[in-house]
């Protein structure tokens, strides 16, 4: 459409936490592409790279998340812990 100006790069200066308890290429690479299509600047926490729910509660590490990073994308294992960082993260989870 002439004359509309659309923003192609949303999310420009933004940051992206990828967290996974479980690896998986495919899940990894799609998320990675579409922020930096997107603009956005990711972080990757591998299952080794956190405390996650052992030494630091789900609590805690959403609420540093949360003032850290513009959104979260999570792969885990339990429902509970997407529910748990959407509530104490203030930002949002996928």
């Amino acid at each position: 459409m002439q004359g509309l100006h659309v923003n192609n790069r949303p999310l420009t200066g933004s940051n992206i936490v990828i967290m996974f308890q479980k690896d998986s290429t495919r899940t990894r690479c799609a998320f990675e592409v579409a922020a930096a299509d997107l603009g956005a600047s990711c972080t990757y926490i591998g299952p080794t790279g956190s405390n996650f729910g052992k030494k630091e509660s789900v609590e805690d590490t959403a609420m540093v998340l949360g003032q850290m990073y513009d959104g979260i994308e999570f792969r885990g294992f339990k429902q509970s812990d997407v529910e748990a960082l959407a509530k104490y993260s203030g930002v949002p989870v996928w």
